[in-house]
């Protein structure tokens, strides 16, 4: 099902066992929905994603910030300023515990985050 997927997209050439496939398909749905900038928390548990996102640096900018709120405070900003879809990008457990306050509130006042 996935490959199909990926072939569909034009993403054929993607590297499956390294999770690069699903991160190059995030980064397209990204870009697809017009988001322009990713606020985000590196991570080795993203690594994949940040090695994708490295050679496509001019399609979605990577914003760097020091604290996993920071984030998502951030992309629900400019969600709600713009109107337009945002996104972030933390690591698992702790990180993403601490934008939940900041993701329930996007869903709350209906803010375009992903």
């Amino acid at each position: 099902i996935f490959g199909s997927a990926a072939t569909m997209a034009g993403l054929s050439n993607c590297d499956a066992s390294t999770g690069h496939s699903v991160a190059r398909l995030t980064l397209e749905a990204m870009v697809q929905h017009g988001i322009e900038t990713l606020y985000c928390v590196p991570g080795v548990q993203n690594d994949n994603f940040f090695d994708v996102l490295f050679d496509h640096q001019d399609r979605l900018k990577p914003l760097q910030v020091r604290h996993e709120q920071s984030a998502a405070y951030m992309a629900l900003g400019a969600a709600l300023s713009t109107g337009k879809p945002q996104a972030f990008c933390v690591v698992p457990g702790p990180g993403m515990l601490n934008a939940t306050a900041a993701l329930c509130t996007a869903y709350s006042v209906g803010a375009p985050v992903f």
